[in-house]
């Protein structure tokens, strides 16, 4: 199979202009107007490259007009990229029964791409730019594999996702060769800088088969492609506690990298992928946000935690790496799942355990609560913001302190909404009751104001027998519905809701004068970290 790439006949269907123009990019001592005259062959990707140099991603000081000044500034590494994403934008269209497994391939090589560039700029061991290139490339054996075994392929990389064995273990068995040796074998033939093949063959090592390589002298650059792919896998794969084990494995032996240097890269990570998706043709739909992503990566750490208790056989060495990963997942988790403002938990992570939680729906029954601060817009318009932010801060600081066993988000705003395995009607209002009372008692003094605070709440207790189709719409717009009529009832009150199916919910009688001063709430989702408030 390898003497078949070797003999090129799958890179004569590669674009020449695109192939010629990676040659120029990647080779030292090529004047941007030599790099220039080849796009300009082109005419679809010179006027590609010069819309995206005048977009408001560049910034340009003046508008540009060339090739040459457009190469110039946006760099050479990322118009590879562009050539690459037209080029997988055209094998998309041609291969339409195809375009979702080359637009995932196509997504995996852009994050690694802009995985690898960071560590490149965070370590000072790597060029930038062949950085890029490598990331974009190291995967390219990929697509010769998806043109040339078809659907046989296709189910290779659903079993790889799923985290049995790693993709390139599974192409070796069933195909012989992996997508790594191919690729070696295509950079070798487009003739590119020798270091691209290297890394193509090797980024697939495990951190343990790394150590084998030491003695390269691209060594810095490989390691960064091993954590590189492993971010890659994160986003796109299902196994991203191992992901997550292997990134913290090489950032800590390989480029003496802390959590919060970790945490960095994967902050910018991100922020590059919501910012250059659409330039680099990178199709984003379907992937998770970060927050959703980082709640998988737990709950397969909190699995795996499980199984090691059932075999009561866990090594020191084991439990040492788990308690590193465990410590690196919750960094990250403080910092991309928790509202900046409240240091409760954001909306996106909300709706991830929202999600979970219905899920059980009909083994586990539980209270979505929604709670609105009172005319917050008044507050705001005639008290000021600063006002305002000290309310919505101290209300949620009083959320969690009663609900404490529940999960407390801010959804937005002065909107806030927690998930509690409370089942009981009047349990449910007792609560309500008492965080009204508090909050109505207390806020005045608490952040200096005439007149105190009041919220209302709605509360929509699940109880269906099974999980339903559109159960989580509906069960949301019953407890956001309550809550407005606790509003129109003046405010200052709750009132709950049992939904038994989506076709009609039995509303409890008004609101009762039940009260609870030491409610407990039963622990729900137990596994979450508290929050910094709590913490304090």
């Amino acid at each position: 199979m390898l003497n078949e790439v070797q003999r090129n006949q799958w890179l004569k269907a590669f674009p020449k202009v695109a192939n010629r123009v990676l040659r120029l990019l990647t080779a030292e001592d090529v004047a941007l107007v030599e790099i220039a005259h080849e796009l300009s062959l082109d005419p679809t990707l010179a006027a590609t490259l010069l819309q995206v140099a005048n977009s408001p991603a560049y910034q340009p000081r003046t508008t540009i007009t060339t090739l040459p000044h457009a190469i110039s500034w946006i760099g050479r590494s990322e118009v590879a990229g562009l050539v690459l994403g037209s080029e997988m934008a055209r094998f998309t269209k041609k291969n339409k029964n195809r375009a979702a497994q080359y637009k995932e391939f196509w997504k995996q090589s852009f994050i690694q791409a802009c995985a690898l560039s960071r560590f490149a700029e965070i370590s000072g061991q790597i060029p930038t730019g062949e950085a890029y290139l490598c990331g974009l490339l190291m995967d390219f054996g990929r697509l010769w594999m998806l043109d040339r075994f078809g659907e046989e392929y296709d189910h290779i990389v659903v079993e790889g996702n799923q985290g049995c064995l790693p993709l390139h273990h599974l192409e070796k068995e069933r195909l012989g060769c992996t997508h790594a040796e191919i690729g070696r074998e295509l950079l070798v033939g487009m003739k590119l800088p020798k270091q691209f093949a290297f890394v193509a063959q090797f980024h697939v090592l495990s951190s343990e088969e790394l150590s084998e390589q030491s003695d390269s002298p691209e060594i810095n650059l490989l390691a960064g492609a091993v954590a590189s792919s492993a971010i890659a896998d994160f986003y796109c794969r299902n196994n991203r506690g191992n992901s997550l084990a292997t990134l913290e494995s090489i950032c800590t032996n390989y480029f003496q990298m802390t959590e919060r240097d970790i945490q960095w890269v994967m902050d910018s990570v991100n922020v590059d992928i919501e910012n250059k998706a659409t330039i680099f043709s990178v199709d984003l739909s379907g992937m998770l946000p970060i927050g959703q992503l980082i709640g998988h990566a737990t709950g397969q750490i909190e699995e795996q935690q499980k199984g090691e208790t059932r075999l009561d056989a866990v090594t020191s060495r084991l439990e040492a790496e788990n308690q590193i990963l465990k410590k690196l997942v919750s960094h990250l988790e403080e910092h991309v799942c928790r509202d900046q403002m409240t240091g409760l938990y954001n909306r996106d992570f909300f709706q991830g355990q929202y999600e979970e939680q219905l899920a059980r729906a009909g083994m586990d029954s539980f209270s979505l609560l929604v709670i609105d601060i009172d005319k917050f817009k008044f507050i705001n318009d005639q008290e000021g913001h600063l006002v305002g932010d000290q309310a919505i801060k101290w209300t949620a600081r009083k959320l969690q302190n009663i609900f404490k066993a529940a999960l407390v988000a801010r959804y937005g705003g002065d909107e806030f909404v927690v998930i509690a395995k409370v089942a009981d009607p009047q349990q449910v209002q007792a609560a309500m009751d008492e965080v009204c009372e508090a909050i109505h008692s207390e806020s005045a003094a608490a952040i200096s104001r005439d007149k105190p605070l009041t919220i209302s709440i709605g509360a929509a207790i699940c109880a269906v027998e099974e999980p339903l189709p559109n159960l989580s719409a509906h069960l949301f717009k019953v407890a956001d519905r309550a809550m407005y009529s606790s509003k129109r009832a003046g405010g200052n009150c709750g009132n709950v809701v049992l939904v038994e199916s989506i076709n009609g919910e039995l509303e409890q009688p008004p609101k009762s004068s039940l009260r609870c001063e030491n409610l407990s709430l039963p622990s729900s989702l137990s596994s979450l970290p508290a929050s910094p408030s709590q913490q304090s």
